[in-house]
Formats: structure tokens, C-alpha cells, sequence
């Protein structure tokens, strides 16, 4: 069974659309820094302290993000 990931595509055209600031961001940037992001994460998530450590910080804005998140919400691909 193949481990479930974000469809980086999808979320990457999601934060352009809630970005929608004065300056323009193209999905290919946001893609990028993404991309970053997640290779920085995976590295602070080696034990099971920095597993615990990744679920706190998205609990803390899980719920920021429901307040301000559109319609189009996140949908997990193979």
C-alpha cells in the first residue's frame, strides 16, 4: 500500500489564492519554497520527539488556518 502525500500542486495554487497580496507569486515559487520547507521538516522529523514536535505546530495552526482557509480545502493524493 503506497503511503498517502499532499498534492503539492493543489496546495501550492491554494496558498497563491490565499497569498492574493499585493505582489504576485507565481505557483512555480511557492513550489519551491514548498519544496524547501518540506526537506526542512523531514529533517527535523528523525525521532519520535520531532514527530510530536510536527503534529504540535500544525495543531497550533490548524486552527488559524480553518478560520481563514477558503472552500477549496486540502485533499490528500496517492
Amino acid at each position: 500500500m503506497e503511503t498517502p502525500c499532499i498534492d503539492e500542486q493543489a496546495l501550492a495554487q491554494r496558498i497563491c489564492k490565499r497569498e492574493g497580496g499585493e505582489k504576485q507569486l507565481s505557483i512555480a515559487q511557492v513550489k519551491e519554497v514548498l519544496r524547501i520547507t518540506l526537506e526542512e521538516i523531514a529533517l527535523e522529523v528523525d525521532s519520535l520527539e520531532g514527530t510530536a514536535a510536527l503534529f504540535g505546530t500544525l495543531a497550533k495552526h490548524a486552527e488559524n488556518a480553518e478560520k481563514t482557509s477558503g472552500d477549496d480545502g486540502p485533499q490528500a493524493s496517492n
